[in-house]
């Protein structure tokens, strides 16, 4: 799917498996930056990563 700002960013490719919240999209180059919780322990990130890096962006209704 394509990524947007607000969506979740999820993959399976862990054992756990990982969410994030898509901050920004750069279109051109087809990264996202992405906020993240517990990728360090205990700790808030966020990281620019490729569009592919994620198995789904899951878009939430804007009503809600």
């Amino acid at each position: 799917t394509t990524p947007r700002k607000g969506c979740i960013a999820q993959h399976s490719r862990s054992a756990l498996g990982h969410v994030a919240w898509v901050h920004r999209v750069n279109k051109n180059a087809k990264t996202v930056v992405i906020e993240q919780y517990n990728v360090v322990k205990h700790q808030y990130s966020t990281e620019v990563v490729a569009w592919d890096a994620f198995d789904y962006y899951i878009h939430l209704d804007p009503k809600y």
